[in-house]
């Protein structure tokens, strides 16, 4: 029987096809899904997706490097039995196995990040990431006439995959369960990539291309500096971007989704029109995007959630597509396919792995956003005096320059003001970054200031009289304050603070006190010593615990605290991961049957207080907000605190006029495997 060669050929494309987008889908998904495991092992921190983000780049470039030289070296029969061979020891070992907390977490976060992964998920990630360019190859081989079709496929495989992640597998599935689901998908992706090697050796081979000679198509070394630059700068984009947004916001999958879906939804775009000409929309809006991002970023700007959000991720889609329009604009012969994937890849990574592991040992502040900016701006320019005034018209070109001229001061401005430390009347005394972020000592007039990038996190009075009195958010009429005056007086006390900050709350202490800090932050213990004098003054027995506060605490004995503090909070940011039922109840057992736990939930996009109201709800905890003023005669700033106790007489007596939680009809109650930010956004 006569198989009509039309038909096979569907077949092997929509075979194919279906091959690259499952493995894109597949390969996008483990990624939010190990870094939502390695997230609350790093205190939350932001650095852990950026982290995260960076490695799968490398594994993406040492995937696709692979393919490239082994299109080149290996028949086509060899490629398709190793391909086989590795993705049935994917099968054989497991392809995923979820990271646990180690030692190095807290000694080296990054290398942490980097080992978790290398041990748990790299040799399915360097599978999954291999498929896409080696299909398209194969095709090719076998005389396809459309391979950057598969390449389509692959990227929105890769969009509907990462979207996916939280919107349905974390909204319904459990870790448990979403690994379990994962292992599936990968076992069908094995099926499906043995009906490819099957259909792609049975299909008669095309014959060989012959080399073009022109100078146009033929030189591949001559334009990967391009490709490498083009791709590059945008992945710079998107890890600077995401690190900027985590500052304010909670690092979630959600957050982590947003900006990389932009950036791979810009792929699609761009290569959807490979021959397009560069938009004026685009050079337009860059010019908007780079005035307006770095107004934004100014020490002391205040603005609501959608704004902190919009023109970052704005500006990240604009700033893609400018590149990646370029990027599909120079793509060369299918020929040449293998080797400019292996250079895009290699850009992403080399732009993500700057980021990540790079800028936090070179830099004390985020210069990496603004520099970034600067590049699209460079390559802009460059790529308006390259093309010809058919492909690129004038008013393109002379947006570009009117752009950079436009930015050029507004960014040189910002990067000048967060170089030199500026934006807050005061003295820096030290500046210093590590993966957890940037840390600042500001010293003015009045006040001593340690800063975690736009948000105070504890000052310290400079007259000698008060230089030792708790001021801030942690002043005596606070929540926390009352907590720590009042409860359990006239006999020695345990106390715990998860969170040091300048250590203040040590003013509160009195003798015969044990008070227990858990910081996650290496860098912050050297500067409160340092420069504030409130570990140094406390007449309690102090102890600071390395590592993340929640897993400190299950080390402790049950039934220690009198007063359990809960203020591990970097920047505006809040550790989801504190907040969660889970967390509650290891807090119930550090804590004695008549302690009090002491919650910060001041902030300015969220309102935390429902969500303790939730979490106190499913643990039978009473919950009192109280809020206080401001007074910058006495140093204090408005804050929010919730106590919490089994009793509530106990909260009675120390907080007589405080406000009720919200109504327990309608709680936000998150877990470890469910904490949407959108449910308690103001």
């Amino acid at each position: 029987m006569t198989v009509d060669p039309r038909a096979r050929g569907l077949a092997l494309l929509a075979t194919l096809a279906l091959t690259a987008f499952a493995s894109a889908a597949l390969f996008m998904q483990l990624q939010p899904l190990v870094a939502r495991v390695l997230l609350p092992q790093l205190g939350g921190a932001p650095g852990v997706w950026v982290s995260c983000l960076a490695f799968f780049q490398l594994v993406l470039f040492a995937a696709y490097l692979a393919v490239h030289l082994g299109s080149r070296w290996l028949p086509l029969r060899q490629q398709l039995l190793l391909h086989l061979l590795l993705v049935g020891s994917c099968v054989l070992l497991g392809p995923l196995s979820l990271p646990r907390a180690s030692a190095l977490a807290h000694a080296a976060p990054g290398w942490h990040v980097v080992f978790s992964l290398l041990q748990h998920v790299a040799l399915a990630g360097f599978v999954l990431s291999c498929t896409a360019p080696l299909l398209q190859a194969w095709y090719a081989a076998v005389g396809g006439s459309t391979p950057y079709l598969l390449y389509a496929v692959s990227n929105a495989g890769s969009l509907l995959g990462l979207l996916s992640y939280p919107l349905l597998v974390e909204r319904w599935l459990d870790l448990r369960a979403a690994q379990t689901g994962w292992r599936a998908g990968f076992a069908a992706y094995a099926l499906l990539s043995f009906g490819c090697a099957l259909l792609v050796a049975r299909s008669p081979a095309a014959p060989a291309p012959t080399r073009p000679a022109t100078s146009q198509t033929a030189p591949v070394a001559a334009r990967a500096l391009t490709w490498l630059l083009l791709s590059a700068a945008p992945s710079a984009l998107l890890a600077a971007i995401t690190n900027h947004v985590s500052v304010d916001v909670p690092a979630s999958p959600l957050l982590w989704v947003l900006p990389l879906a932009l950036y791979l939804a810009s792929f699609i775009v761009a290569f959807a029109r490979a021959q397009a000409a560069p938009s004026q929309l685009y050079a337009a809006a860059w010019i908007a995007c780079t005035v307006a991002l770095p107004i934004l970023i100014m020490p002391g700007n205040e603005a609501r959630l959608p704004v902190l959000l919009g023109v970052p991720l704005l500006t990240l889609w604009v700033g893609c597509m400018i590149c990646h329009t370029e990027l599909a604009r120079l793509r060369p012969a299918p020929s040449q396919l293998t080797a400019y994937y292996a250079v895009v890849a290699a850009g992403g990574a080399l732009g993500g792995g700057f980021v990540a592991f790079v800028a936090p040992n070179l830099f004390v502040d985020h210069y990496e956003l603004l520099l970034s900016m600067l590049a699209v701006h460079a390559l802009q320019l460059r790529s308006a005096r390259r093309v010809d005034r058919r492909v690129a018209p004038t008013g393109v070109q002379r947006l570009a320059w009117l752009g950079f001229g436009l930015a050029l001061p507004v960014l040189v401005a910002a990067l000048w003001v967060q170089v030199a430390g500026l934006g807050r009347a005061g003295h820096v005394l030290s500046r210093t970054r590590n993966f957890f972020g940037p840390l600042q000592v500001i010293e003015t007039a009045r006040v001593r200031v340690l800063t975690h990038g736009r948000t105070d996190q504890g000052q310290a009075l400079r007259d000698p009289l008060h230089r030792g009195e708790p001021v801030g958010y942690v002043g005596p009429d606070t929540g926390v304050g009352l907590a720590l005056r009042l409860h359990a007086q006239g006999r020695p006390r345990t106390l715990g603070v998860l969170g040091l900050g300048v250590g203040a709350l040590a003013a509160y202490a009195q003798p015969g006190d044990r008070l227990r800090f858990y910081e996650i932050n290496p860098a912050v213990e050297p500067l409160a010593r340092r420069f504030f004098p409130f570990l140094g003054g406390t007449r309690a027995t102090t102890t600071v615990v390395a590592g993340d506060g929640r897993l400190a605490l299950l080390a402790e004995p049950a039934r220690r605290f009198d007063v359990l503090v809960i203020d591990a909070f970097s920047s505006d940011a809040v550790p989801t991961h504190l907040l969660t039922v889970e967390a509650f109840r290891v807090y119930l057992r550090a804590l004695l049957p008549d302690g009090v736990l002491a919650i910060n939930v001041s902030n300015r996009h969220f309102q935390l207080e429902r969500v303790v109201a939730g979490a106190a709800h499913a643990t039978g905890l009473t919950c009192l907000v109280r809020q206080s003023a401001a007074a910058s005669a006495r140093g204090l700033t408005r804050a929010r605190w919730a106590l919490l106790a089994r009793r509530s007489e106990l909260l009675s007596a120390l907080l007589p006029n405080a406000l009720p939680a919200p109504p327990v009809s309608d709680p936000v109650l998150w877990t470890d495997d469910h904490s949407s930010l959108l449910s308690i956004a103001r």
